[in-house]
């Protein structure tokens, strides 16, 4: 795409701009170091009881200063213990013939993704991550009481329904809700516990808005302007 761009070590920062000339995004990109942690990053730490609600655990390697490690492919391990159990784990790596439910995984272009369920007890459950040359990494959620249903509720209690009006996301629950903003990488750039988030401190592009309750999620695509 540029073949002038030499390659050396150091930062690559893209700028992008609109018709009239201003910035309206921007990425940097750092040389890595070599591999000196794991990072565990849960997309919520707070779930409830009853095993429907999953916990979605982003597992990267990265070098001293933070930066990922794009070439890892090391053996990650996965325990949980408490009121959790593991249920599956995924990297991107079309290639990869790991088992999706073995508490293990390669590292695919430095990262990969576990999933935690939870079970039919309250309480926490620490998630950890280990390979055989960095430190583990470990996740702390809380587990809330199940939500209960009655025969009197059935039809109230459902997924939320979302609407987005002047770059705020509505969600109609309820129940507690807890909204999620992902970028189209698949990171999780944005969460709240409520109804309501404004989406205007975001750079501008394409996003997906989750809405979860304890009866489901709901997704919605968004452009940020």
């Amino acid at each position: 795409m540029w073949p002038d761009v030499v390659y050396e070590p150091g930062t690559l920062k893209v700028v992008a701009y609109d018709a009239d000339g201003n910035a309206v995004a921007e990425k940097e990109v750092h040389t890595a170091g070599d591999p000196y942690r794991l990072e565990a990053v849960a997309d919520t730490l707070s779930l409830h009881a009853g095993g429907r609600d999953l916990c979605y655990i982003r597992v990267r390697m990265l070098d001293k200063d933070g930066n990922l490690v794009p070439d890892a492919d090391d053996l990650v391990r996965f325990t949980v213990s408490g009121a959790g159990e593991f249920k599956a784990s995924a990297n991107g790596d079309p290639t990869c013939t790991d088992a999706f439910t073995t508490a293990c995984m390669h590292l695919f272009s430095g990262e990969l993704t576990a999933i935690v369920a939870t079970t039919d007890e309250a309480g926490t459950f620490t998630f950890t991550a280990s390979t055989s040359r960095v430190e583990p990494a470990t996740v702390v959620c809380t587990v809330e009481g199940s939500v209960g249903t009655s025969i009197s509720n059935i039809a109230a209690d459902r997924k939320p329904e979302l609407e987005i009006v002047d770059n705020v996301v509505n969600a109609t629950s309820t129940l507690p809700c807890d909204l999620y903003v992902y970028s189209p990488d698949g990171r999780c750039v944005a969460r709240t516990k409520g109804n309501s988030m404004n989406l205007n401190s975001l750079p501008a592009g394409v996003y997906i808005v989750t809405a979860q309750n304890a009866q489901g999620s709901t997704n919605l695509k968004v452009a940020v302007r």
